[in-house]
């Protein structure tokens, strides 16, 4: 008996071609084109994509669209999408000039989160492009206006139900928050560096044009507490457009070097152990800083062993962490864990190192500088911000340079957060809570007197505030980062479950506190919770449950006879170090998670989403005010998303004289 031959079609429906966007529907023999457009209209995860608002044609033609009473096809394998003909044969009324777009009024909405707030870029860029007169029936007009008043008033109903917040400017751009909403987080790739912790984790720009940045860890102690002091490097990929590929058209995969191995040194003649490099140790200081050659510098200072001795040398390496240089083997500083190191914007030889924790639990409170890559520093001016209580893994971070200050005059950087010991009951962690506060440093590059160059200001009215309230606002050196490019800070805070972003700029007077703003990291932080790799205190009391039951019935119980860690080696082993890795304007940033078990990269799936909504926005502004689609996508698209290739222009060569080549789309005879 013959087998029953397939009754069914996969069919690929393009969006854009030249982009290489788009999406694969299954239907019965037989299916009409009214019921593939349904089908894709309820694919659309919003349910409001509309099958009246888009059309469907052959591939290639320049023909009218499929009828929705028209069969698909039998062995029909590719559609393209177009937006709907509407009939424009009444032409009385002209529209000059066009009105402001909003993002759902420009398309059926592809996304609710994102459509509700329509750009502000978009709206300018859109503006600026549009000049062509389009035209329109009176009776057209006037339905327009109704149908815009009653989408305003679905997306003021639908932005209270927004769960993307935008940064504290109150608006959403295209090409922003690209490391959050649909991205999620893909595992890298293992490594033997882990599992590890209290280690140096600091991202790179790329070595050369076109390649990705980096992830560098370093030093750390392992499961046995012993600290180690080898140096790995992982390669971060660029995304989208940029994406590099292998021979075989795959996309590459992050990989793992390891830069300098752990080295214990050699004994020379005269029994005395030389180091090459620093010493194993952790909870050391560190920072790097590109050069004006467009070489890269790394800096590691201070830092402890892991069993009480601290340190209070200072190393640096010019070419990525394989050799290293002993810039002093004592500082004039305190030896000391866990303090802050910094290099100053524009002057890479120029450091700043704060705070850190010395001998018997002494919490400092000074802060250095030098200016010659760590060989000689000068003690500060004693900070405003170490009136009320020194602190330790505080988080410094160079901040955007002010419009028309030169950087060889001043700079600007942020202390942000760290720890101090509170004596009260109920620490956090055992005495020890998170640091809320944020200070700006304005530091002199001309300075009368070199121990007055830095001038300290608060961020916020609650600088002076402690206690374990504000401490669930706390931020530390591993858990915060700055966007460089976007001018955003991004942050995991212990009072939410995801990351928190706000403006690298100092909040109005009236505000306690940075106003950290939650963003859309559901997946992500679905990804870290299927993996159990989310600190229980910061799990919602389900998902506790869940974990727990997960790891009883995969008899994964810890047994009796496991040695017991202590509550700061457990506090280490659950913090999630933050980063951001950029390749440069045009790449997509990429959101780095290191925990004690390995890497999190965050993926493309937002950038894909932002760019489906541009492309069908375009195809709107081009039916409704007769903005060119290659202007669209050839100009105003790359300066809204990183990554987006401009599409290459198709010539096509005249018809030769005298010859018969068939009919054009305006219904012209070519040839003859």
């Amino acid at each position: 008996m013959e087998e029953a031959e397939d009754e069914n079609l996969t069919i690929v429906v393009y969006i854009s071609r030249a982009l290489d966007l788009k999406s694969e529907v299954t239907v019965p023999l037989g299916t009409t084109i009214g019921t593939l457009k349904q089908q894709l209209a309820n694919a659309d995860p919003t349910g409001k994509a509309d099958p009246s608002s888009f059309d469907l044609k052959l591939p290639f033609s320049f023909g009218q669209a499929l009828a929705d009473h028209d069969l698909v096809p039998d062995g029909l394998a590719e559609l393209e999408l177009c937006l709907s003909s509407a009939d424009d044969e009444d032409k009385e009324v002209k529209v000059v000039k066009a009105e402001p777009l909003s993002a759902d009024s420009a398309l059926a909405a592809p996304d609710a989160s994102l459509a509700h707030s329509a750009t502000a870029s978009v709206a300018e860029a859109s503006a600026a492009s549009v000049g062509a007169v389009g035209t329109r029936t009176r009776e057209e007009v006037l339905a327009f206006k109704a149908a815009a008043e009653a989408r305003e008033a679905a997306e003021e109903a639908e932005s209270s139900r927004a769960r993307w917040e935008p940064p504290a400017t109150g608006t959403f751009r295209l090409g922003e928050l690209l490391w959050a909403g649909r991205a999620g987080l893909e595992e890298g790739p293992r490594s033997v560096f882990f599992p590890r912790h209290s280690f140096a984790a600091v991202t790179l720009p790329p070595a050369r044009k076109g390649f990705g940045a980096s992830l560098l860890l370093l030093g750390g102690v392992g499961l046995n507490g012993a600290p180690h002091n080898d140096v790995w490097r992982m390669s971060v990929p660029r995304l989208g457009a940029q994406r590099a590929v292998d021979g075989d058209g795959i996309p590459v995969r992050p990989k793992w070097t390891v830069v300098s191995p752990h080295d214990n040194g050699v004994i020379d003649s005269r029994g005395l152990r030389v180091m090459r490099k620093w010493r194993a140790r952790c909870h050391m200081g560190y920072t790097s800083a590109s050069t004006h050659e467009g070489g890269l510098l790394l800096y590691v200072a201070g830092g402890d062993d892991g069993s009480g001795v601290k340190f209070n040398d200072v190393w640096a390496s010019q070419d990525g962490g394989q050799k290293w240089l002993c810039m002093t083997r004592e500082a004039p500083w305190q030896k000391r864990g866990s303090p802050s190191l910094c290099a100053v914007p524009g002057k890479p030889d120029h450091v700043i190192l704060a705070g850190g924790m010395g001998f018997a639990a002494h919490v400092c409170q000074d802060v250095w500088l030098s200016d010659d890559a760590g060989s000689t520093w000068t003690l500060l001016e004693q900070p405003k911000w170490s009136e009320t209580s020194g602190r330790y893994r505080p988080a410094l971070i160079p901040l955007p340079q002010r419009q028309g200050v030169a950087s060889n005059e001043s700079t600007r950087i942020l202390l942000l957060g760290g720890c101090f010991i509170d004596g009260g009951e109920g620490g956090y962690g055992g005495f020890e809570r998170l640091m809320h506060d944020a200070w700006e440093c304005s530091l002199d590059m001309l300075p009368e007197e070199k121990w007055k160059a830095a001038t300290w200001k608060p961020w916020g009215a609650g600088s002076d505030e402690r206690g374990r309230h504000w401490a669930l606002q706390g931020v530390e050196h591993a858990t915060c980062t700055i966007d460089q490019n976007a001018g955003i800070l991004i942050a995991r805070i212990p009072a939410k479950e995801a990351l928190v972003v706000a403006e690298a700029t100092s909040p109005n007077r009236e505000a306690e506190v940075i106003p950290w703003q939650e963003v859309d990291w559901a997946r992500a932080l679905q990804e870290l919770n299927r993996r159990n790799l989310i600190p229980l205190e910061t799990q919602s009391a389900a998902t506790r449950q869940e974990a727990k039951a997960r790891k009883q019935n995969a008899g994964q119980r810890e047994e009796m006879s496991a040695p017991k860690k202590s509550t700061a080696e457990e506090l280490a082993l659950k913090t999630h170090y933050i980063r951001i890795a950029i390749a440069g304007r045009m790449a997509i940033p990429r959101l780095v998670v290191i925990v004690s078990s390995g890497v999190f990269l965050s993926g493309d799936g937002e950038w894909r989403r932002q760019l489906q909504f541009a492309l069908l926005l375009g195809l709107r502004l081009d039916r409704m005010y007769g903005l060119p689609v290659d202007l669209w996508q050839g100009r105003v698209m790359p300066s809204l998303l990183p990554s987006v290739l401009t599409p290459k222009r198709r010539r096509i060569a005249g018809p030769l004289p005298g010859t018969f080549h068939g009919m054009g789309p305006d219904g012209r005879i070519l040839g003859i």
